[in-house]
């Protein structure tokens, strides 16, 4: 019984040492959070300019909507 376990046991041992030599997948891992730094990063400057940006958004439009426009012969 003990050496069941006991063989059981360096089965799994030897797959997770196994797994842990495996470099597969890691490009993904890589990409996925360089992917998540930068939305991050857009997310704070969203939110760094976001109002400054809404605000000279708004002054623009009000400058062209008081704007007059005419074709002058």
């Amino acid at each position: 019984m003990m050496d069941r376990i006991a063989e059981r046991f360096r089965g799994i041992v030897r797959a997770m040492t196994a797994l842990s030599r495996d470099e597969r997948g890691a490009v993904t891992v890589d990409w996925v959070i360089l992917t998540a730094a930068i939305v991050a990063l857009g997310f704070i400057v969203i939110g760094s300019f976001g109002v400054s940006l809404r605000e000279t958004a708004s002054q623009v439009s009000d400058d062209i909507a008081t704007r007059a426009v005419g074709i002058e012969y």
